[in-house]
């Protein structure tokens, strides 16, 4: 009878392990389980106390109804020709694309000034093509022209009421030149 009292427990433990000493892999995946379960509850509790829980702006108490959407911007379309250059002696040709960046609220009055004057902003910018050089069209940043151009079209649709220029910046989305002789 004590046989049978010390064989007991070990095959109660025998039972838990599994054959070959093994233990199940229900055990192992409920142990893995619950240290993940814990795992993400560290980190919600972690993301909460530094402030990286609710990303929303309401959860935040950001309030938008003061956003001025005036502000955005907005692209006009400006021009897309073919300008010439002869700086060089030779005849290049610049098919060039150009759009103007400017605020929402200065839409209507840039609007309204290009259609006005178009034949005007043609000349201009065809002007500032033939004179510039041919380094000044081979930037790759543009800064040369697209100073120049953006200088051109705040002298020909103005300045806002605050004395700012209601052109933000010049795009050029298509500008390619290529040798023609």
């Amino acid at each position: 009878m004590a046989e049978s009292d010390s064989t007991a427990p070990a095959s109660e433990a025998a039972g838990a392990t599994g054959p070959n000493g093994r233990s199940s892999p229900m055990k192992m995946i409920a142990i893995v389980a619950a240290v993940m379960v814990l795992e993400a509850v560290g980190i919600v509790a972690v993301l909460k106390m530094t402030g990286g829980g609710a990303g929303s702006a309401a959860a935040q108490g950001i309030d938008h109804r003061g956003h001025d959407e005036s502000n955005e911007f907005v692209e006009l379309p400006l021009v897309s020709d073919r300008f010439q250059n002869m700086q060089t002696g030779k005849t290049w040709i610049w098919n060039a694309e150009i759009v103007l960046r400017v605020r929402k609220r200065h839409e209507p009055a840039v609007t309204a000034a290009v259609h006005a004057k178009s034949a005007e902003i043609l000349e201009g910018i065809s002007m500032i093509f033939s004179r510039a050089q041919l380094s000044q069209l081979k930037e790759p940043s543009r800064q040369t022209i697209n100073r120049q151009i953006t200088a051109f079209m705040n002298k020909v649709v103005g300045h806002d009421a605050d004395d700012m220029p209601r052109i933000d910046r010049v795009l050029f989305p298509k500008f390619v030149g290529f040798e023609t002789d």
